[in-house]
């Protein structure tokens, strides 16, 4: 058997198509044509640690959660506002963003099954938006950032 030329040792683990993700904002696919380059969530909730006196317990109070999310996006010529059904804060008690992915067999593909996620952000609110350009490549992005109330995995 041929020696690896840098010694090292791998395999393949699986393979999956970045294609298969989805996001679904205000019911509008926003993957088609609002040319979402990205989205980071976060999902936190407060811990507080107490202590007792005379005692070496530590107690844990649970507190709020609380999440916020940024997407970055490039201004396209055939764009749809994915953002405006975040902008309205009266009408985040509606509002869902959905992000999902199938890593299953579709259509013969080798993927994984595992790879199947279904996340649910409830209660969206913009609470920033910026613009920015590149002088490489002149695209206009526009960046978001995004508070919100829930996040559950599975569906809604």
């Amino acid at each position: 058997m041929a020696e690896d030329i840098f010694q090292a040792k791998g395999s393949v683990g699986g393979v999956f198509k970045g294609t298969l993700v989805a996001m679904v904002i205000g019911g509008l696919t926003a993957a088609k044509g609002s040319l979402v380059q990205s989205v980071n969530i976060n999902y936190a909730r407060q811990v507080s640690r107490i202590w007792e006196l005379g005692s070496e317990d530590t107690y844990f109070v649970l507190g709020h959660t609380q999440g916020n999310a940024a997407l970055s996006k490039i201004v396209g010529r055939q764009d749809t506002d994915v953002l405006q059904a975040m902008s309205d804060a009266c009408q985040a008690i509606n509002q869902v963003i959905t992000l999902t992915s199938t890593g299953g067999g579709i259509g013969g593909q080798c993927l994984d099954d595992n790879l199947d996620f279904n996340l649910v952000i409830t209660g969206p609110i913009m609470d920033s938006i910026g613009f920015g350009v590149n002088a490489n490549n002149f695209l206009i992005t526009q960046d978001a950032s995004i508070q919100f109330a829930a996040l559950a995995r599975g569906s809604q």
